[in-house]
């Protein structure tokens, strides 16, 4: 990827911040690879102003739900909290309700309900407070 860089010192009107704002955006769309940054160092340009603006060339992505379809760019998989709990019950249905996880450094398994993993992530540390696999 291209990284341009734009820099100025220079008091910017409004009407150059437009300017500029067009030339990022037709450099977007000849060539979607590129990454832009605009950095401004000027005494009159408060930190709103700037992230309006970098939020104005860099629009959040779009994602789809894998639930519903919907575009949205809420999380990363679902659009609501409704979806997610669909999600959730899905992987749960596909992985089932818990996962034999083992511990590399002592080879002990523990049982991690996938929800938890899904919703709270798994560290190393935590797994002490989950209970040891039986067969």
């Amino acid at each position: 990827m291209t990284k341009i860089i734009i820099q100025t010192d220079k008091n910017l009107t409004d009407e150059e911040i437009k300017e500029l704002n067009e030339v990022v955006r037709k450099i977007e769309q000849h060539d979607p690879t590129r990454n832009i940054l605009v950095l401004f160092d000027r005494p009159d340009l408060n930190v709103m102003d700037a992230l309006d603006f970098v939020q104005s060339v860099f629009p959040k992505k779009k994602r789809t739900c894998v639930i519903c379809g919907k575009q949205h760019n809420n999380r990363e998989f679902t659009c609501s909290d409704e979806c997610h709990k669909k999600f959730v019950q899905e992987m749960i249905k596909q992985f089932g309700k818990y996962k034999r996880v083992e511990d590399m450094e002592t080879g002990k398994e523990y049982k991690v309900p996938t929800e938890d993993i899904i919703e709270k992530g798994l560290k190393h540390a935590d797994l002490v407070k989950y209970p040891k696999w039986r067969d």
